[in-house]
């Protein structure tokens, strides 16, 4: 499980500040989407990853025949909106290998257009729909153009996201689908004798099950070491070079390289004083699901307290009570 924890200093210390008015795209990059399309009969994956100084790659890939092409391509302002600008490349493939690569190009012209008509709406309200010669589904968290779905045939609706931990990683270059996880060992969690602990001003409420070493990390070991983690980090947001606690949760949700976030089950909540990041995950290593709930807790003089609970996904599903009520 410790491979689950998001390392907070390495993640900040790749924090973008997005002060250039001509940046189109407000997104880390590296952060890339990838989706199912079956509106046009055979499965086909396409994926939209952000390079940064508005440029993405764009990828199709037919599981059926193994037809790919992938782009590189940037956008610039127009006075009508955004349009492609000079700098594109195939990569891999050509346009007229299938019907499904001579779509890609027209396709991302037509999406990029929608979505900055929409841009500034879903950063207001988070979750938007709009209707062009498609039904567009918007969530802000989301990379690149925000896409959740298209349609409501769900055809076409994204199954993973997270941040490239390199030009060739896998889970973007790859991956054609949600992998089979194997069911963790799982049990029923008897309450234990409740103790509150204060880490870094916060008082949590815990129970005797829990143990630690350095009280800072709380770990439940019935099964595995680590069958479920509880850690606080609390650091200066805004010295990071982050303009608001949503925008490092963007950056968190998908953050981990270790893993393949699962689109389903995976958000970005906002509540009255708090963020809320929930993460479905999979361990390509141990092949097994996991769940992690993340709340962000603005502090003072621009500190927050990223509060993280961890555990096997059997073992939450299994035991959801007692977990929600550690952090709810």
């Amino acid at each position: 499980m410790k491979k689950f924890i998001l390392v907070l200093l390495v993640l900040v210390s790749a924090v973008f500040v997005f002060a250039d008015e001509n940046l189109i795209f407000d997104d880390f990059p590296g952060k890339f989407a990838l989706y199912e399309d079956s509106r046009f009969g055979e499965k086909t994956i396409i994926g939209l990853c952000y390079l940064g100084n508005n440029s993405i790659v764009a990828r199709s890939y037919e599981p059926k025949t193994e037809n790919e092409l992938v782009l590189m391509m940037d956008f610039v302002i127009t006075e009508d909106g955004i349009a492609p600008g000079d700098n594109l490349r195939v990569l891999k493939g050509n346009f007229n290998s299938s019907e499904n690569a001579q779509r890609l190009l027209p396709m991302i012209m037509n999406w990029s257009a929608s979505w900055y008509a929409s841009k500034d709406t879903i950063k207001e309200k988070g979750s938007y729909s709009y209707s062009s010669d498609d039904e567009f589904n918007y969530l802000s968290y989301i990379p690149v153009f925000q896409i959740d779905s298209i349609g409501t045939d769900n055809k076409f609706k994204i199954f993973s996201m997270g941040t490239l931990s390199d030009l060739s990683d896998e889970r973007f270059n790859n991956l054609t689908g949600i992998p089979e996880a194997v069911e963790a060992e799982s049990y029923k969690i008897s309450k234990g004798k409740k103790t509150e602990v204060i880490i870094d001003g916060l008082k949590i409420t815990l129970d005797s099950n829990w143990k630690t070493t350095d009280e800072r990390i709380y770990t439940l070991d019935k099964v595995t070491p680590q069958d479920a983690v509880f850690l606080v980090e609390t650091f200066n947001y805004v010295e990071n070079g982050f303009n608001s606690l949503k925008e490092l949760a963007n950056l968190l949700l998908g953050a981990n390289q270790n893993i393949i976030l699962l689109a389903e089950g995976s958000k970005i909540v906002e509540t009255e004083g708090s963020i809320f990041i929930y993460s479905r995950m999979y361990d390509p290593i141990q092949k097994k699901n996991s769940f992690q709930e993340t709340q962000l807790i603005e502090r003072n003089d621009g500190y927050v307290s990223v509060v993280t609970l961890s555990c096997y996904e059997t073992l939450y599903l299994k035991n959801k009570k007692y977990f929600d009520g550690i952090l709810h």
